[in-house]
């Protein structure tokens, strides 16, 4: 009985060591990306709520933004302690064989916003395709890129 009982411990016990070993990341890796378009004051998810209000019956429309403050944002998380430079890669419609870069330094965060918006937006369009990837002395750690990559 005691001997049956050790190697339920034991194995118990190897199950928590790996459990706890697969939950700790070691390895850089970009969690998520995602993106939203800013065209007019009010957002396309948000007129509902606040174009068709009729208990406080206030009458509102949404407006297009002005050019200059028309947009996209993306939105970049990840994994990793020695990641120097975050590398944000992107296409864009009206110009799909040009690739355009924007790099940012981590100063150990974690997350940032890269934005495309005013001139380069209105003549290059949305963004159609995006990679990023995050590296330390110029060596490569990770990447995670759109579909059409």
């Amino acid at each position: 009985m005691i001997k049956m009982f050790s190697k339920y411990l034991t194995g118990v016990a190897t199950m928590l060591v790996l459990l706890l070993a697969g939950g700790c990341q070691t390895r850089p890796v970009v969690r998520e990306v995602w993106s939203k378009k800013h065209l007019e004051q009010i957002a396309p998810a948000d007129q509902d709520f606040f174009l068709a209000d009729r208990a406080s019956r206030i009458h509102t429309k949404s407006r297009p933004l002005p050019a200059a403050e028309q947009g996209e944002e993306f939105y970049v998380s990840w994994d990793g302690r020695n990641v120097e430079l975050v590398q944000f890669e992107y296409r864009q419609v009206n110009q799909p064989d040009k690739i355009t870069a924007q790099d940012f330094r981590t100063n150990h965060r974690q997350t940032t916003t890269f934005w495309i918006r005013g001139d380069d937006f209105q003549k290059a369009g949305s963004v159609s395709a995006w990679r990023v990837t995050l590296w330390r002395d110029g060596e490569l750690l990770a990447e995670k890129h759109s579909m059409l990559w």
